[in-house]
Parts: structure tokens; C-alpha cells; sequence
């Protein structure tokens, strides 16, 4: 005869472990809880329920959460990360990461400085450090990073960029091809290496 601790047992395997495997990931959670339409024109609006990037008006695109999601899923687990994020238009980049992460630091090169900082602080967004200009050295003082993410397309990486991580850390940059396709890349490095792995296809606006 089984005994009553073990039927406990059993039943809480069979009944509940599945459901805890079945949780939504974190990151796909950061994206749905992260409202997309702030960073969207009054006029552009209707697109935001739609998995597709949202072009601007000052040739700026606003990343699908599918794209992110590509980026996120493919990031190891860091706790009190600290993250730099170079982009443009990348508000609403910076606040889901800003749900994961303990620090991001934002390189903005559009002009959204006023709307940006109004945006983090009614949604109480304290751990976003935002420099709005194209001096992507400008927070080379507060790495090295453990993640680094370029959300726009790109020819080459430079080592700027790659001089700003942190052994064991993560870059991800779409490269752009000659026949403007992008795919997105994953930089890691370690013991004085750069491994290098291909994740899949993006259409992130170029940044240069």
C-alpha cells in the first residue's frame, strides 16, 4: 500500500510540474507588459497590434516584438546585468530590457530626448541612463558591459564595441549584406576570443 507522503509526492509531479513548465518566458513577458504604442505617433497607432516594425516619419523604425524577441531569447542569464543599447528609435527596446535587466545604458541617435524622458518617468522607469547624440564611446566610462545590443543595421563591428564587453559577455548587431539583407549576429566573448554565431534574419533600420 502506497503511503500518504509518497501519493502527495506523486500527485504534486503529475499535477503541477507541468504547469511550471509551461511558464511564459520572462522576456516574452517584459515585451507584452511594455507598451508599445507610447513610443508610436498618434497616426501610426494602428499598426502597433500588428508583429511588424513601424516605420517613422524621420526614417526611424520602431523593432516588431518578434524581432526583439529573437534578440532576448538568445541572451544567457545575467543576473544584475548591465546593458548598453545603441539605437535609433529604441525607447521601447530599452524599457522591456529595462524590465530584465539591473542597468541599461541608452545611446539614442533620434531627436525623442523630451519624449523619451517623459515616457520613463510616468512609467516609473528609474534604471535607463539615456545620452541622446551619435558618440557611441559616450558611456565607455560605465562598462565594461555584460550585454550589448546595436538595434539598427551595421556593415562592419567595430572594436569599440567589442573593447566595451565584458569577458563572457554578449553583443548582438544586425549586419547588413551589400544586397541589404541583415541577419543578426551573436558576438561572445571569452578568454581574450570573439565567438561568432549567426541567429536569424532582421529588418532593422540602418544605423550605419
Amino acid at each position: 500500500m502506497m503511503k500518504p507522503i509518497f501519493i502527495f509526492v506523486f500527485l504534486f509531479l503529475v499535477l503541477f510540474q507541468p504547469a511550471a513548465q509551461a511558464r511564459t518566458p520572462l522576456y516574452e513577458e517584459a515585451i507584452r507588459d511594455t507598451d508599445r504604442m507610447l513610443f508610436i505617433p498618434e497616426d501610426l497607432k494602428e499598426h502597433v497590434y500588428h508583429d511588424s516594425s513601424v516605420p517613422l516619419q524621420d526614417d526611424g523604425r520602431i523593432p516588431s516584438p518578434s524581432e526583439l524577441a529573437l534578440v532576448l531569447r538568445n541572451v544567457s542569464a545575467y543576473e544584475n546585468a548591465k546593458v548598453l543599447i545603441i539605437a535609433n528609435n529604441g525607447g521601447w527596446c530599452a524599457s522591456v530590457f529595462s524590465k530584465l535587466f539591473k542597468e541599461i545604458y541608452l545611446i539614442e541617435t533620434s531627436r525623442n530626448e523630451e519624449n523619451y524622458q517623459k515616457i520613463f518617468e510616468n512609467q516609473g522607469i528609474d534604471n535607463i541612463t539615456a545620452y541622446y547624440g551619435s558618440n557611441y564611446a559616450f558611456f565607455s566610462d560605465k562598462g565594461p558591459f555584460d550585454i550589448i545590443f546595436i538595434q539598427g543595421g551595421i556593415t562592419t563591428l567595430t572594436n569599440l564595441f567589442i573593447d566595451q564587453l565584458r569577458s563572457k559577455g554578449e553583443l548582438f548587431a544586425p549586419i547588413q549584406t551589400q544586397e541589404n539583407f541583415q541577419q543578426l549576429i551573436k558576438y561572445r566573448k571569452a578568454n581574450g576570443n570573439v565567438t561568432i554565431s549567426a541567429i536569424g534574419n532582421t529588418f532593422f533600420r540602418v544605423l550605419y
